[in-house]
């Protein structure tokens, strides 16, 4: 695995942990001052507030979400890949 294929990776553990532990530091992190994408009917989504704001209200809705880590490299590429999934009440 080259330097670069190691470093993908763990930019992509580091998503999903902070995807399941500190969503304000994720956007801010993870993501460009103008991010942009479109969802098929959501709308379009721009700027880091924007994002934040449909992220905590998410968080809101299912405060026990998590993204279960599955990273999946192929050469250069690295996918984080997971299911959002509630909590274990019990953990």
């Amino acid at each position: 695995m080259t330097d670069q294929e190691q470093r993908n990776i763990e930019a992509a553990k580091l998503f999903i942990e902070l995807y399941n532990t500190d969503i304000d530091r994720l956007v801010h992190e993870c993501y460009t001052a103008d991010y942009t994408i479109t969802a098929m009917g959501v709308g379009t989504i721009e700027g880091l507030d924007q994002f934040m704001e449909i992220e905590k209200a998410g968080s809101e809705a299912a405060p026990k979400r998590i993204m279960r880590p599955a990273v999946h490299d192929h050469r250069r590429l690295v996918q984080p890949r997971g299911r959002t999934v509630h909590r274990d009440p019990r953990n």
